[in-house]
């Protein structure tokens, strides 16, 4: 029997995996919540593909209700990884209609040791509610009532949603004025994002953990290069799924098609299992260092980033250590630092100091790995390590691999 797959593509993704499945030559029909989700769907099925699109948002009952009219044989969940409802309730009407369920899970991606990981937009509020300055919001459009709490709201944000008429009036009843509004359709590049920073002065950057295809990369990227916090909204647990590769191979056994087969990538990496924030740690390449060699670390809390707000305990850990490794505006402050007290006659405080870029955990700790010449190094965080800090992350990677690691906190802010 031929199979006929109901597919829930509210994600780029999905769309992908709709029109390669359509383009298999398999009845697919792609539901849409949006009438804008929907023209995304015909927009992406090429010439040669037969991919009807159904548009409009059903409760659980009217679900298992279409997918009894329709005969379906296989119901595929691809919708947005923080959309639990819906994910709940396209569950629940397979489960009552009989019909075979899979749930694409989207792949993890790194997020940056300095980032602050906060478990849901509630908790974001708090955060920020505490802070000053700029806030440029990532997370849509459906989260900006929950946001308008903060302290002088529209003044302080903006908000980056989908050039839809319901994101706008959302935005709008939320408070926001229409000049703090950006009304784009990404993903956008590091680049872009960097001038949407420097064009809103934005001290802080909200994203929720939605993976390389969502943009989270070039999102975290941007703010390491622009030297803001990146505030990171933890991603729901998710429930048994299948990657995008899990999901080829098995609709090409279960349907025999050659097609499918076909775009199963042989040499592919292996994707990074999804999690939550407090399992994310877990997703880092294992390295081990030669115990006999172990490198000494220091993990500094460079405080708000000026020179006044850096502790003597610091600056001693940036003169000392043999090696530097942070974001870009960390390393331009400690640098600043090495000038001033090479310019002092002060020993060890060379200002071309070996420096290198990195952000992630894996890639700090790799970083150390690859330059065994050296034996101190100095890794630069923003703010305090002890305080909504990722140093809560890297700690553990260092000591299990055998590091010697230390701590020198710094000013989180200043009254």
């Amino acid at each position: 029997m031929k199979e006929k797959i109901c597919i829930f593509a509210g994600t780029r993704d999905g769309r992908e995996l709709a029109e390669l499945l359509a383009g298999s030559g398999l009845d697919v029909t792609a539901c849409a919540a949006t009438e804008y989700g929907g023209e995304l769907l015909e927009g992406s099925a090429g010439d040669d593909c037969e991919l009807k699109v159904r548009t409009g948002r059903m409760t659980e009952e009217e679900m298992a209700d279409f997918f009894k009219k329709e005969a379906f044989t296989l119901v595929i969940d691809a919708t947005h990884p923080y959309a639990q409802l819906v994910t709940q309730n396209i569950s629940d009407a397979s489960r009552a209609s009989g019909v075979e369920y899979l749930r694409l899970l989207r792949a993890q991606e790194e997020v940056p040791v300095d980032a602050v990981y906060l478990k849901d937009t509630a908790e974001a509020v708090r955060y920020l509610s505490d802070t000053e300055g700029h806030i440029l919001l990532t997370t849509g459009s459906k989260e900006l009532s929950a946001y308008s709490e903060l302290p002088g709201y529209s003044e302080r944000v903006w908000a980056r949603i989908l050039p839809i008429e319901s994101s706008l009036k959302q935005a709008a009843d939320s408070g926001l004025p229409a000049a703090r509004i950006i009304a784009m359709q990404g993903p956008f590049t590091e680049e872009m994002n960097e001038a949407i920073i420097h064009m809103t002065g934005a001290k802080y950057l909200v994203s929720k953990m939605s993976g390389k295809i969502g943009g989270f990369v070039e999102k975290m990227d941007a703010a390491g290069a622009c030297g803001i916090k990146a505030i990171v909204i933890g991603r729901p647990p998710e429930e048994e799924g299948m990657s995008y590769q899990e999901m080829l191979h098995y609709l090409a056994s279960k349907t025999n098609n050659a097609y499918i087969a076909d775009q199963i990538k042989v040499d592919k990496v292996e994707e990074k299992v999804p999690c939550s924030v407090e399992t994310a740690d877990k997703m880092v390449t294992e390295y081990v260092f030669d115990k006999e060699n172990a490198p000494e670390v220091v993990i500094a809390g460079i405080g708000m980033g000026s020179l006044g707000s850096m502790t003597g305990d610091v600056k001693d850990a940036i003169i000392n250590a043999e090696c530097l490794v942070g974001a870009g505006r960390m390393l331009d402050a400690a640098k600043e630092v090495l000038r001033i007290e090479a310019a002092g006659g002060k020993a060890c405080a060379e200002a071309d100091k070996p420096a290198f870029k990195a952000i992630a955990p894996e890639k700090i700790k790799e970083c150390i790995m690859e330059h065994p010449e050296y034996h101190r190094f100095c890794v630069l965080m923003s703010g305090d390590t002890g305080f909504f800090s990722g140093t809560k992350k890297l700690l553990p990677m260092l000591e299990t691999a055998g590091s010697k690691v230390r701590g020198r906190p710094g000013l989180s802010s200043m009254s």
